[in-house]
């Protein structure tokens, strides 16, 4: 198989109707014939632009930050050319983008999560798990159900947007809104983090997103 041409380039681009001030900056990738653009958010004045070098120009920390944040950038996509390399995925400017943005990947979703693995702990109950064990799992998905629909207005989480104020809103509103004690509270927590743990192992999460700070030393540890 021929090597695929790759090309990258910073440029800037004018709006219409425009007179002066800074203009936005922008990434664009090349494979063989196909071309795609990204938007850098970060802006630059004319005047400190080298269209060669596809960099700022000048000494100020705030260009030096600039070209910093645009070669972080860059190898943003040199790492996502490496993923595709590596799960044998075809060469595309699409393929990039997708990785780029984030687009590539499946949202994973804890409730779902949940549930299966409460169908799976059901199929072994009198075997591995008790009824009282599965029933405490039923009770905690009911609650957690409730608690996003409660918090957050939506049926279901992407379990990235687990973070310390979700685990800390949740503990809240079990002792507010439910009337749970502290110990029934960390017992709840405790069902709750092993569907989190089980994300992990799948590489679907990192804990440290989750079980940090104050939470993570009085729940869990």
């Amino acid at each position: 198989m021929l090597e695929k041409s790759f090309g990258l380039l910073f440029f800037m681009r004018k709006p219409k109707n425009y007179k002066t001030g800074p203009l936005p900056i922008y990434l664009k990738i090349t494979i063989d014939e196909a071309a795609t653009e990204l938007s850098s958010k970060r802006k630059c004045e004319p005047s400190q632009w080298s269209g060669k070098s596809g960099r700022a120009t000048g000494n100020k920390e705030s260009v030096k930050e600039l070209n910093h944040y645009l070669d972080s950038l860059e190898q943003m996509v040199f790492q996502a050319k490496r993923k595709l390399i590596e799960t044998e995925k075809e060469m595309t400017v699409e393929g990039i983008k997708s990785i780029m943005t984030g687009t590539d990947e499946k949202k994973v979703m804890i409730l779902e999560v949940f549930k299966y693995h409460n169908i799976q702990m059901k199929a072994l109950e009198g075997t591995e798990f008790a009824a009282n064990t599965i029933d405490r799992y039923e009770t905690t998905i009911n609650h957690a159900t409730t608690f996003i629909q409660w918090k957050y207005g939506l049926d279901d989480i992407d379990i990235k947007k687990l973070n310390h104020e979700f685990i800390t809103e949740f503990c809240f509103w079990f002792k507010s809104e439910q009337k749970c004690n502290h110990n029934s509270t960390m017992k709840y927590l405790s069902n709750f983090k092993k569907i989190v743990l089980i994300c992990v192992k799948n590489r679907w999460y990192h804990l440290h997103n989750y079980c940090s700070g104050v939470v993570h030393r009085q729940v869990y540890i």
